[in-house]
């Protein structure tokens, strides 16, 4: 069966509608045709090649590929080229023809990096698909990414030295700790720019106008990266001091409390105190979920409930389905 191909130019179409036909004879004048153009995304050059492989024709889709590549090339499309080469790397690693393009890529797209000479050499003799691998496991390790340790708390790299095998990091309470590659890869977990603890070692002031802004969008925030769950105490723990100063901490607290109980993504037991766990949950709660809680809520006035009967009734009514134990 063939693949979706409604998002394409008509002429990338063609391209895989002759494919998936059969006709493969008329194939070369259409890609000349479609590379002169170039087209803008990835995805087809994913799909040319895996319609070529069920047609049981990929040498011939690997000599059309280095036509589509050396175009790329010539026009310095370099993210576009980066991007297609990785694609080929899955399906041809062990390419020779390929490997030009991937380093002309990478020097197109990561000529900025200082580090990229040595960056590169360290990815020399590896079959193509792991090139990419190593390449982007090369890039965590760039000055301004942040890593954590048990005890050193969060470093910020400021200084990698591929040659050596070493890589220097600001802590906390230690500035220009210098450890090995490989130490830093058994005992530190890699923190992603967007996480929590590396925008708390980074930007605290960020986080800290969020929680003001959005206190359940900084919640949510250290929730995924607490494996979606954390204690109050633990929260209270993350935050305190290092994102919202401890005076201001009672008065936050209270206005993200009652934001979290309302939030439906989030599931919040505050009866349990210091020792509640706050929960993200994979999907957000249903109008049915708000008004089961509100009904079987230990602190719910008869007022309440009644309210959350109504509110149940107009829910029924849009054709929403009622969980069994409102309706007995």
């Amino acid at each position: 069966m063939g693949e979706n191909i409604g998002d394409f130019s008509a002429r990338e179409q063609q391209i895989l509608s002759l494919i998936e036909s059969g006709n493969l004879d008329r194939l070369d004048d259409a890609w000349l045709e479609v590379i002169a153009d170039s087209p803008k995304e990835a995805e087809f050059y994913d799909k040319f090649i895996r319609a070529m492989r069920r047609a049981h024709a990929l040498e011939r889709a690997h000599e059309l590929l280095l036509l589509a590549l050396e175009e790329l090339k010539t026009r310095e499309q370099w993210e576009l080229l980066h991007a297609v080469v990785r694609i080929a790397a899955r399906f041809w690693p062990d390419s020779k023809p390929l490997r030009p393009y991937a380093a002309a890529a990478l020097k197109g797209v990561y000529s900025h990096l200082p580090q990229l000479s040595a960056m590169i050499a360290a990815c020399k003799g590896l079959p193509l698909d792991q090139v990419f691998q190593r390449f982007d496991s090369l890039l965590q390790l760039l000055p301004g990414e942040v890593y954590s340790h048990a005890y050193w708390g969060e470093g910020i790299v400021t200084d990698l030295d591929l040659s050596a095998g070493k890589i220097t990091l600001d802590f906390p309470e230690e500035k220009g700790r210098v450890i090995a590659i490989e130490f830093l890869r058994k005992h530190l977990t890699y923190c992603p720019p967007d996480s929590f603890l590396a925008r708390r070692r980074k930007n605290p002031q960020e986080l800290y106008q969020l929680g003001q802004g959005a206190p359940s969008e900084l919640v949510k925030l250290v929730l995924r990266g607490n494996q979606g769950r954390i204690k109050q105490a633990e929260l209270k723990e993350a935050l305190v001091g290092s994102v919202i100063p401890e005076e201001e901490w009672n008065e936050w607290w209270s206005r993200a409390r009652n934001e979290l109980r309302i939030d439906p993504w989030i599931d919040f037991d505050v009866r349990r105190g210091a020792h509640a766990e706050i929960v993200l949950r994979n999907a957000p709660r249903s109008a049915v979920d708000e008004i089961a809680e509100r009904f079987f809520a230990h602190d719910t006035t008869m007022a309440d409930r009644i309210a959350a009967v109504r509110k149940l009734r107009e829910v029924v009514r849009a054709g929403a389905e009622p969980e069994p134990e409102l309706v007995g």
